[in-house]
């Protein structure tokens, strides 16, 4: 009766082919882990940008506030966000003239640009409306 066991020379090129083949696995996990990551922040901040612009639409058509309060100072910057503390988010508002750049005032127009930016403001993502009083 003869006994099958393995030599060292096969117990070595098992572990040379391993590796070989699982440097590659493992990097592609940890790639993919990084784009997930990614994906979720943006729609962490997908979601932020547009609930603050819809309260600044909401502020806008209530009959009690109106287009007079769509205002720099109704708006705070948050930095951070409350309870998403990777995430800054800021207002700005600004009458514009009708070409909807140039600065001008009680022009009956607004730009109002929310923006969120998170990783150290490496990454942002900005939602720009504008607003009339007619």
């Amino acid at each position: 009766m003869t006994r099958r066991a393995m030599t060292l020379i096969e117990v070595a090129m098992a572990v040379l082919i391993l590796s070989v083949g699982l440097v590659p696995l493992v990097k592609t996990f940890a790639e993919n882990a990084q784009h997930t990551i990614a994906a979720t922040q943006y729609s962490v901040a997908s979601f932020l940008v547009t609930e603050r612009m819809e309260e600044i639409i909401a502020t806008r058509y209530r009959a009690a506030t109106g287009y007079a309060n769509v205002l720099q100072a109704s708006f705070v910057n948050e930095s951070p966000v409350t309870n998403f503390p990777a995430f800054n988010r800021t207002v700005t508002v600004q009458e514009v003239a009708s070409d909807l750049s140039t600065p001008q005032t009680s022009s009956g127009i607004k730009r109002v640009t929310v923006n969120v930016a998170w990783n150290s403001g490496t990454k942002q993502m900005q939602l720009v409306r504008i607003f009339t009083d007619y």
